[in-house]
């Protein structure tokens, strides 16, 4: 996470007893296997699905983690993914609000025109990111024989769809029962820590194919041909294209395909699954509150086997000898339990696979769906041929058999053992991804996912840290808000040059307005209306651009009106005047608290400009300022929980307030209010260079000040330098 870059302080520590790599070709080029070195291989406990089979856990032992040695898919699955994880009581966790940080930590690069012009690659580059740290792009390089598995798949399928917990157990957080039977103090009891165990079983069925006739390369070239190997790789670090910008024996095109178009079986399966008792699907030793959780999950993934956005399952058939089959939404669950109180004893892995009657039957469509596949035309001119299971493996009971004893519980994705649900239902993390019960205990990593999503999950887990790197900023803002309460007092926009700021622009259309048979006015108020719109790319939630860009349109509608209405004597009057400049104010103070809210800072728009209700006298005395300031302090003192944002332009004051006090007025009235507040710091941000001893543009001596003693602030006046409004700085200093 990329918190610390610019977040001052204490965040994060981290536990790992890993190895650095030493850039070698398995961990820089993608056609080359990673080193073994870098991989710790834990064991289950036998597995009852898989007739009783122990499997292999494996796990990255390199810093750098999983990044180093996985697969280099950097896919994100459907939307339905993200948006069950919302059904479960996740608000900010839809795609809709997980999708700014796919891109976020994302820099992609379109794959070459001559690729695309053989293959069906999109070429909207919309849901993509443009400078996060991950570089993505497809290969630069696609076996020939893919070119037969396109239009197979077209016809199988129709309709391809493109542990922290451990540390935290051993601290004490985590099941009761579980702690004190281990002797471990209970810091503070959470069933689910360890539990809702996922991944996604694979079965690695073996095929043969007959090249005899075919002369170009295919992936068995890396197991029969090494001069071509050596070649490829020479190529590869000449100019980083062929073969080896694939993964190793692998590549890079799968289909996902959903449970509609794996099997017109899909509705009888998944009336069966709600059929299913759950409490026999539970791990071993799982708390009882955890079953609601699970219904609430079986709920949301069922509702998502129903439609046909959702994958339940992914294969390859890139011209290898063997070829993954992998139940990529399962229901089983299991559990990583520790059984010591020992930090370095390995812990209890148990997949759970298998476990629930529904993965079984998704498993046997998929199987059947992979020899649809495998006896599709394209693949006769290679002499495609079944050998493992092998064709006289016939029947569901023989089909399940087989895939009872071939089956692995893991396609190296595990997740979900500090699920972010409701605590009642077995959770262990809020939306916040702050653990429950323990202050400043925050999880981030594949274990928050409460439903593991249908892709692999390098790019959740990139989203998710981005996500959560916001979250804790927003923390560490909320926190300081509570010690130290802010007010923005906010000016009118400024522009290139002063005649082309907001003010100046609105007092030429007020003129314009008032001559006889000129309409100048509406195309300044135009031009500027759709400036103020533009202004909101710096804003990422559409809700809140379309809820400012109305009330943008609101202000213009009634300006627009003001200006109409004014009588075509060539004579603005002041009050007339203070209505059209005050537009200014509260168009930059609306932009600007539809920015904080966007940015998670909750906000409130508060418009001074018809606020004084007490009677001001013609002569604007300290006393006039002094009740001004306590007027300013009671209204602004009723929104303590959000950052007020104020609109500088304040009235109504008789003769007008540009009249009475010229231009500078935000700075008057940001001093009022930090007066009102007994504010202990008042800001004034200008967009000049700096304070200068006198004006640089009449006296080329001057110089600039590196700070400013309460005297020489004084001496600084909106006449003499267009610094600072010269009451401002009265209502400050004693």
């Amino acid at each position: 996470m990329r918190v610390s870059s610019t977040t001052p302080g204490d965040i994060l520590t981290a536990l790992t007893e890993s190895k650095r790599d030493k850039l070698e070709s398995g961990v820089l080029v993608p056609g080359v296997p990673p080193p073994t070195e870098y991989s710790r291989n834990y064991q289950s406990v036998p597995q009852p699905g898989l007739n009783n089979r122990p499997q292999f856990v494996y796990s990255a032992a390199v810093v750098g983690g999983g990044t180093v040695i996985n697969g280099m898919f950097f896919n994100r699955g459907s939307a339905t993914d993200y948006d069950s994880w919302l059904k479960l009581g996740n608000p900010g966790w839809g795609l809709d609000d997980l999708l700014p940080y796919f891109k976020k930590s994302e820099t992609f690069t379109p794959a070459p025109e001559e690729l695309s012009a053989q293959y069906p690659i999109s070429d909207d580059l919309a849901p993509h990111g443009t400078d996060g740290p991950v570089q993505s792009s497809f290969a630069q390089y696609q076996y020939p024989v893919l070119r037969k598995s396109l239009p197979a798949a077209q016809r199988a399928s129709q309709n391809p769809i493109s542990a922290m917990g451990l540390t935290i157990v051993i601290s004490g957080v985590g099941p009761r029962k579980l702690l004190k039977g281990l002797g471990i103090k209970v810091i503070q009891d959470l069933p689910g820590v360890g539990y809702n165990f996922q991944d996604q079983p694979t079965m690695f069925a073996g095929v043969t194919y007959d090249y005899s006739k075919y002369p170009l390369p295919t992936p068995s070239y890396y197991v029969t041909n090494q001069s071509w190997v050596a070649e490829q790789l020479e190529i590869y670090y000449q100019n980083r294209t062929g073969p080896a910008t694939l993964p190793y024996l692998s590549g890079s095109t799968v289909p996902f395909l959903s449970l509609q178009r794996l099997t017109d079986q899909h509705q009888q399966i998944i009336q069966s699954a709600k059929q299913a008792d759950l409490r026999k699907a539970l791990p071993a030793g799982a708390d009882m509150t955890l079953l609601e959780g699970y219904k609430a999950q079986q709920s949301a993934i069922l509702a998502d086997y129903g439609s046909p956005d959702t994958a339940v399952y992914e294969t390859g058939m890139l011209g290898n000898e063997v070829v993954p089959l992998t139940l990529i939404k399962p229901l089983s669950r299991g559990s990583i339990l520790i059984n010591s109180s020992d930090p370095l004893t390995d812990p209890v892995f148990d997949y759970g696979t298998f476990q629930h009657p529904a993965d079984m039957q998704v498993f046997i469509a998929s199987y059947k769906k992979f020899r649809q596949f495998v006896g599709a035309e394209p693949w006769k001119a290679v002499g495609l041929q079944e050998t493992l299971p092998g064709p006289s493996v016939q029947g569901d009971g023989a089909i399940e058999a087989a895939i009872r004893n071939i089956t692995v519980s893991t396609w190296s994705h595990p997740v979900g053992t500090c699920a972010m649900m409701p605590k009642e239902h077995g959770g262990v993390l809020d939306p916040q991804l702050r653990v429950y019960g323990i202050k400043g205990l925050s999880v981030v990593d594949a274990s928050m996912m409460p439903i593991i999503p249908a892709t692999h999950t390098s790019a959740p887990v990139y989203a998710v840290a981005e996500k959560a790197a916001d979250l804790i900023k927003q923390g560490r803002r909320r926190s300081a808000r509570r010690h130290s309460k802010i007010a923005v007092v906010c000016s009118a926009r400024s522009g290139v040059s002063k005649a082309g700021g907001t003010t100046n622009r609105l007092l030429k259309a007020a003129r314009d307005a008032s001559r006889p048979s000129s309409s100048e006015y509406k195309d300044i108020l135009s031009k500027l209306q759709q400036e103020h719109v533009d202004a909101a790319t710096c804003i990422s939630s559409q809700k809140i651009i379309q809820r400012y860009q109305a009330d943008v349109a609101v202000e213009f509608d009634h300006l627009i009106q003001v200006l109409d209405s004014m009588p075509r004597t060539g004579i603005v009057d002041p009050q007339s005047e203070d209505r059209v400049v005050s537009v200014g104010e509260k168009l930059s103070s609306r932009l600007l608290a539809a920015l904080l809210s966007d940015r998670g800072v909750p906000s409130r728009y508060i418009d001074l400009s018809d606020t004084i209700d007490f009677p001001v006298p013609d002569h604007l005395s300290q006393i006039f300022y002094r009740d001004l300031s306590a007027s300013f302090g009671r209204l602004l003192s009723t929104h303590a929980d959000t950052v007020p944002v104020v609109t500088g332009f304040f009235g109504p004051i008789p003769g007008g307030l540009v009249n009475s006090l010229g231009r500078g007025y935000s700075d008057l009235c940001a001093a009022l209010v930090a007066v009102g507040l007994s504010a202990r710091e008042l800001q004034v941000w200008k967009e000049v260079d700096g304070v200068f001893t006198a004006d640089p543009r009449k006296v080329p001596t001057a110089r600039l000040l590196p700070t400013l003693t309460p005297h020489e602030a004084g001496e600084l006046t909106f006449y003499g330098s267009e610094v600072i409004h010269n009451f401002t700085l009265q209502q400050c200093i004693p």
